[in-house]
């Protein structure tokens, strides 16, 4: 996601959480979502974790003007970050307790 992407998205006129639209949950992305979560992870806590990491990554970038804080571009960031998020940072065939 570009910058200016986030930019126009921060700057949409904000409206009370009772004006929202009711989330549509049947939609592709979200269906595909559903279907590649593990069972013991609810869709709710899988999103809050991911928005959650981005907006604290874009609101030091765009907000603080802090460009490349991981010290790579943000591209590579977001790239790495949602392979973390999508399979772990822990190699599966070395777990160990």
């Amino acid at each position: 996601m570009k910058s200016s992407t986030l930019r126009f998205l921060l700057s949409r006129e904000t409206r009370s959480v009772a004006e929202w639209p009711a989330p549509r949950r049947k939609g592709p992305f979200f269906t595909m979502v559903l279907a590649r979560l593990r069972p013991d992870v609810s869709e709710l806590s899988a999103m809050m974790m991911a928005s959650r990491f981005y907006l604290n990554f874009f609101t030091v970038e765009i907000l603080f003007g802090v460009p490349n804080h991981f010290g790579k571009p943000s591209d590579d960031v977001v790239r790495e970050t949602a392979e973390i998020l999508r399979h772990g940072m822990l190699n599966p065939g070395k777990a160990g307790g």
